[in-house]
């Protein structure tokens, strides 16, 4: 869910730099609710299973395995939506050389990717923790 979370994130941020249009916008927000909610219905049916069985059930592993598998399949479609709305090569260039060129805006590009990297491998929890511990 964290890295759907912020590749969702990042999409909308950068969107506005490559002038996608209000019917684009609506196409990536469902897109993106579609994999929000595959992940919450994967989670559900996840824990649902571990109440109903508390010990190892083949079926139950093919329940998991096929909830899962939907969410890939949420996933990868989700990135074939953001390739054939985001693909702009001119206007991706321009962004990456106005981030690369100006310091500021390279230093906040630079801190969000270590922020998203500890958001998507900790989580708030483990961030919260090791805060906590210093």
């Amino acid at each position: 869910m964290r890295i759907h979370l912020t590749a969702a994130v990042y999409v909308l941020f950068f969107s506005p730099f490559l002038g996608v249009t209000r019917s684009e916008y609506g196409v990536l927000l469902l897109t993106i609710a579609m994999v929000i909610a595959a992940e919450a219905f994967n989670t559900a049916i996840e824990m649902l299973c571990d109440y109903a069985q508390k010990s190892y059930n083949p079926l139950i592993g093919k329940t998991k395995d096929i909830a899962a598998g939907a969410v890939l399949v949420c996933a990868v479609f989700a990135a074939f939506v953001g390739i054939a709305v985001l693909w702009r090569p001119e206007a991706i260039l321009a962004l990456l050389i106005t981030i690369v060129t100006n310091p500021l805006y390279l230093v906040l590009s630079i801190l969000s990717l270590i922020l998203a990297f500890f958001f998507i491998f900790k989580g708030p929890c483990g961030v919260r923790e090791k805060l906590h511990k210093k």
